[in-house]
């Protein structure tokens, strides 16, 4: 009786997180568009060791895509700004897929039943990393969610935002074109 409850419980989360992502990606206005929310990284301090797996098991870090000009996003599904900002992160791999580009979607702390099922709400199939244990806490997830890093092709933080931004504006797509070269 008792996991029929929990069972009952998880459907009826799983149906109002769909329907709220319906709801969110269809009507939603778009986030902050310019670029004023890129903060210049401090270029003494070293890009830290971050160390993820992706939805599989298989264990990743960050070096892994050394040579791409890299996105990496730290989001929940709790989170209303995370959620509203990942159609454009998506739209914006979109519109560099044939660069040398990567997007890293690290689901910050959430189980992988949780991230798997939302993961499904999303209009294209991106890779998704989990970060269960939180633990890029310290070194990369201080302040708050969503949180976001361009990382040039060297490996090198360029760029923090802090907040929702509208992801695949022109003005962001500059800055990411420009490391690219």
């Amino acid at each position: 009786m008792e996991s029929l409850a929990k069972m009952y419980r998880d459907l009826s989360a799983s149906i109002l997180m769909i329907s709220f992502m319906v709801i969110l990606l269809g009507f939603a206005e778009p986030a902050i568009s310019d670029s004023s929310k890129l903060k210049t990284w401090d270029t003494e301090k070293k890009t830290p060791i971050l160390i993820f797996e992706n939805i599989k098991g298989e264990e990743f870090s960050i070096d892994t895509f050394t040579g791409n000009v890299v996105v990496i996003n730290f989001w929940a599904t709790w989170c209303a700004p995370c959620v509203k900002e990942m159609p454009s992160l998506i739209r914006l791999a979109k519109s560099f897929q044939k660069k040398p580009f990567k997007l890293i979607l690290v689901n910050f702390g959430e189980s992988l039943n949780k991230v798997t099922s939302f993961s499904e709400t999303l209009p294209d199939t991106f890779d998704i990393y989990l970060d269960k244990k939180k633990l890029s806490n310290d070194l990369w997830v201080k302040r708050g969610l969503p949180v976001t890093y361009i990382l040039d092709k060297k490996g090198n933080i360029k760029f923090q935002a802090l907040g929702e931004l509208s992801w695949d504006s022109s003005e962001v797509k500059k800055v990411i074109g420009e490391l690219i070269r």
